[in-house]
């Protein structure tokens, strides 16, 4: 007779189930971090060969992949989809959903001013 613990379980849909982190960012958010780092690298390696002080080197060659993760961290991970542009066309443009106080008239169809 075979114990419970003498038997193999095989996930037959990993590849399904599995939704990838890459630097411990969820699914291709991964990407971009990277992209950032390889630009901030080649930016602070030009930086290195011209006058100034080291300091400002190192910030403004490290700028972009900071940036990036502060965007990452900031409004990708652990959001819902599309959070990032609600977010700026609510800044942009105040509470959304709502009626326009100013609604446009359609120029085909005529406007009947009721008293």
């Amino acid at each position: 007779m075979r114990q419970e613990s003498d038997l193999i379980v095989v996930e037959t849909r990993s590849r399904a189930r599995n939704t990838g982190h890459a630097f411990g960012f969820r699914g291709n958010l991964g990407l971009p971090f990277i992209v950032s780092v390889v630009v901030s690298i080649i930016l602070f390696t030009m930086l290195l060969n011209g006058p100034g002080s080291f300091e400002m080197k190192i910030v403004e060659g490290w700028l972009p992949a900071a940036v990036t993760t502060l965007y990452l961290l900031v409004c990708r991970v652990g959001r819902p989809p599309n959070w990032d542009i609600d977010w700026v066309r609510t800044l942009a443009l105040g509470r959304g959903f709502k009626v326009a106080r100013i609604q446009p008239v359609h120029l085909l169809i005529g406007y009947n001013k009721q008293s």
